[in-house]
């Protein structure tokens, strides 16, 4: 996990960006779903000298907070909003998902999301 980064002299603090302020999460109680936007600026708004792979590691990190609080608190389904870009977190949320034997995950709904969200199923162990 980044704890900081240097950059030009200037130490950036990255570890706030797990806040949780940002993460859009529907009624649970009434659905059953959360909506998780993966876009870096909703997760943090230190990006200005970040790389591509200490941005795309930021999203991870909080990607697989979410999965592990989404199952530990037994949600049944979660939205991952990764947008459409060149598709590398679309391809490494799926490594990810494809080790949990419980979760079952597709693209997400077309019209709403277009291609960029992803859709998981965590079924019940």
């Amino acid at each position: 996990m980044i704890q900081s980064v240097v950059k030009s002299n200037k130490i950036v603090k990255v570890a706030d960006y797990q806040r949780q302020t940002k993460a859009k999460k529907t009624n649970r109680k009434e659905s059953g779903t959360w909506e998780i936007d993966l876009h870096v600026h909703e997760i943090t708004e230190e990006t200005d000298f970040l790389t591509p792979g200490e941005l795309l590691q930021i999203q991870m990190d909080f990607f697989e907070k979410k999965l592990q609080e989404a199952v530990s608190r037994k949600v049944r389904r979660v939205i991952f909003i990764h947008g459409r870009g060149k598709g590398k977190l679309r391809d490494e949320i799926r490594v990810i998902l494809s080790r949990y034997p419980n979760c079952e995950f597709y693209d997400g709904n077309y019209l709403k999301y277009g291609q960029g969200a992803t859709e998981v199923i965590i079924r019940s162990e």
